[in-house]
């Protein structure tokens, strides 16, 4: 029989072995991300090195004496080939099936954390929206406590002008009053005055006889009598103005330590000085009462109307005394309030102050 060369011969598809359906089935091409190209069977093996490492060299065998057999052995370590191939490009798809895989979950965690960044950027901006407007209205209510500070404050100017006024006009009329007194007095002596003339010219135009020289000389006495109780008066006046003098530096001494702040025994010490103010008034027109009572019985109801201008005079000094007590104890409890909103209105600047740093750290 005439048989053709071993290699130029196709070889039979029963003599090649068949991988398992698993196999096909692990090297499926849908898995892949792009079509694979099918390799014919001839061409693989055509490309398959004829040396493996580890195999004993095989010495060249003569192609015209290649025999059935030994072309079996061949086909057998050839289909050996096929199959450690398979297994490798099994093992590759299975590592690139992996690495499919892993590059999945890999895309999968890296769009659920940009995902979660997107949604924290998202509550950020809604936070520093929400701090924005926060701020915004916290400066209005700045402005707003500005706008009632300065209200409060010229308030407070217009009622510390008002007091102020009231006080000077006060003082004024005591002055004015005064000064009255004095010119009163000065009026008594010219009176006095003119009387002493009218009794030079009496006597210049009557020419009286020796016997009335007593009378003249009485009446003279009695002048000078008149005259020694003017001046009385006229010092009596000086005394009372510069008691007027003192009660009103009192006062306004007064007037400094309530503004200075009084405690309560500064109010106690007040009023042992107003009482012992009523004490000397009272004192000085006891006085003035027994020098009236010492005076001559003609002149008791000029002099007793004097006493009672002196004591009206000293009773409005005390009604005087005692309003300006209540106005410093006014002043003092409107002292003490506007001290309250003082610290109230510092302790709200603290707390936008406050504020304003948290909002500064966020």
């Amino acid at each position: 029989m005439n048989y053709q060369h071993p290699l130029q011969r196709t070889p039979k598809a029963l003599q090649i072995k068949i991988p398992s359906p698993a196999l096909r089935t692990q090297l499926s091409p849908t898995q892949f991300s792009s079509p694979k190209r099918i390799i014919p069977i001839t061409e693989i093996i055509r490309f398959i090195p004829n040396d493996q490492s580890g195999t004993p060299q095989k010495e060249p065998v003569n192609k015209a004496e290649l025999s059935v057999p030994q072309l079996q052995v061949f086909l057998d370590e050839l289909l050996k080939r096929y199959d450690k191939l398979a297994q490798d490009l099994q093992k590759s798809t299975q590592q690139e099936i992996q690495l499919q895989n892993d590059m999945n979950t890999l895309q999968q965690d890296t769009n659920n954390k940009l995902q979660e960044v997107y949604t924290e950027n998202q509550i950020l901006q809604e936070t520093v929206k929400n701090k924005d407007q926060e701020i915004v209205l916290l400066n209005e209510l700045i402005d707003r406590l500005k706008e009632q500070h300065n209200k409060e404050l010229q308030d407070l100017k217009k009622e510390n002008e008002t007091v102020l006024g009231v006080l000077t006009d006060k003082l004024q009329q005591m002055n004015i009053f005064g000064k009255e007194k004095i010119s009163e007095l000065e009026q008594t002596k010219s009176l006095l005055q003119l009387r002493d003339q009218e009794v030079l010219e009496w006597r210049s135009r009557k020419n009286i006889a020796d016997s009335n020289t007593q009378e003249i000389s009485n009446l003279k006495s009695k002048l000078y009598k008149l005259e020694l109780q003017n001046n009385q008066l006229i010092k009596e006046g000086s005394k009372l103005k510069s008691q007027l003098e003192q009660k009103e530096n009192e006062i306004a001494a007064l007037k400094n330590k309530l503004q200075q702040g009084l405690s309560t025994n500064d109010h106690q010490q007040l009023q042992e000085e107003l009482e012992q103010a009523k004490q000397e008034i009272k004192y000085y027109q006891e006085q003035l009462m027994q020098n009236e009572k010492n005076e001559n019985l003609g002149d008791l109801d000029e002099q007793e109307e004097k006493i009672q201008v002196l004591e009206s005079e000293i009773k409005r000094l005390n009604k005087q005394l005692i309003d300006m007590r209540h106005e410093l104890e006014s002043y003092r409890v409107h002292k003490s309030d506007n001290e309250f909103l003082k610290s109230k209105l510092s302790t709200q600047q603290s707390q936008i102050r406050d504020s304003k740093l948290r909002v500064a750290q966020y």
